[in-house]
């Protein structure tokens, strides 16, 4: 993640409130990443649109949740009572995009916690490593939750979210948008749409593949097995680069 593509974001949130909850049973550790998530993002956007509130317990935020407009939420792996992975869950079953980071120190519970679909990692170990990477993520990440396409399809026309898209297919003449609403077929060329869509996380893994990597689940040799369920083949030349990628996006790993 290179912290300098949420340079030129500040203009979207000038008139915009961040909201930020941190839950963590460990009080020390949440005020020491409250601090510095509001040094980080005030480097990006003005003080006063950002807001950071802490929860040293599961229940806590969810009860408050309900009625607060969280847009990014740090979850400890390991609290007594509901976990971050169980709080996880019950924020997926609501109608909010929530971008979810897990805190943990604990390795091993990385790959249980990738169902619940977070947006990353932090191990606390590494915090001042690896926090402004995180940063400058959420920052283009929620920028790009904003952005919608103007899509010509068959049926007229239609403006999708860049966020809600899956991957993209070529068949023949015909490409086909695979979003987490539906699907919508164009005339449109996976190498056209690849140049403009690299800059949003998109990558081509395949001739005729286009996807979105914050919608993959799995990455195996021969395939990528996206969060909608669908299997889609990898070129064996690009299998490295993608599996490399992948790791780097959801897991911060030692270097």
């Amino acid at each position: 993640r290179d912290s300098s593509t949420s340079r030129g974001l500040g203009d979207v949130y000038k008139r915009q409130v961040v909201r930020i909850a941190v839950c963590d049973d460990e009080r020390v550790f949440a005020e020491s990443l409250k601090n510095k998530l509001k040094m980080l993002f005030t480097s990006f956007l003005p003080e006063e649109t950002i807001e950071i509130i802490l929860f040293g317990d599961g229940q806590s935020l969810l009860d408050d949740v309900r009625s607060s407009l969280y847009e990014v939420i740090f979850l400890d792996i390991e609290m007594p009572g509901l976990n971050g992975i169980e709080i996880a869950e019950q924020l997926k079953d609501s109608e909010e995009n929530y971008i979810i980071v897990f805190t943990t120190n604990r390795d091993d519970l990385v790959f249980e916690a990738l169902d619940s679909h977070p947006a990353g990692f932090l191990r606390k170990s590494h915090l001042d490593r690896d926090l402004p990477d995180m940063v400058s993520y959420i920052l283009k990440n929620k920028s790009t939750n904003e952005i919608k396409l103007t899509v010509k399809h068959k049926g007229g026309y239609a403006k999708i979210y860049m966020s809600d898209i899956v991957y993209l297919e070529n068949m023949g003449n015909t490409m086909t948008y695979v979003t987490t609403k539906g699907k919508l077929e164009t005339r449109e060329s996976v190498y056209k749409k690849e140049s403009e869509l690299t800059s949003y996380g998109f990558i081509r893994i395949h001739a005729s593949f286009l996807v979105n990597m914050d919608h993959v689940y799995q990455v195996n040799k021969s395939s990528l097995v996206m969060d909608n369920g669908d299997s889609i083949p990898i070129s064996r030349n690009r299998y490295k680069a993608i599996k490399d990628r992948f790791i780097k996006e959801r897991v911060f790993e030692d270097e």
